[in-house]
């Protein structure tokens, strides 16, 4: 994971610098490997409700998706979502069973 801090302004959902480094090297390996996926899970900030939590998580997933997907990654091979209790931004790659 990448702590929220590094990723992200508190209540914000616009990628820091520090995150962006870490995109653009993501998808320099995504586009190394056409058959893996990502799920990228937004998270919330402590001292916030949980309503306003599940919307910054879903929409800090939405902004690292239309990050990578301005810098050319498939739509398709993207999925969100936000988990509001979360501490820190995940990152997963799914590699399909028949590509491992």
């Amino acid at each position: 994971g990448v702590p929220s801090a590094t990723a992200f302004d508190k209540g914000l959902s616009a990628v820091k610098p520090g995150l962006a480094r870490q995109l653009n090297e993501l998808g320099k390996q995504l586009e190394a490997r056409p058959t893996v996926r990502l799920l990228i899970v937004g998270n919330g900030d402590e001292g916030r409700s949980d309503a306003a939590n599940r919307l910054l998580a879903q929409d800090r997933a939405l902004s690292v998706r239309d990050y990578l997907l301005a810098r050319g990654a498939d739509i398709t091979r993207l999925n969100t979502e936000g988990r509001p209790a979360g501490r820190q931004l995940e990152l997963r790659i799914m590699v399909p069973p028949s590509a491992r």
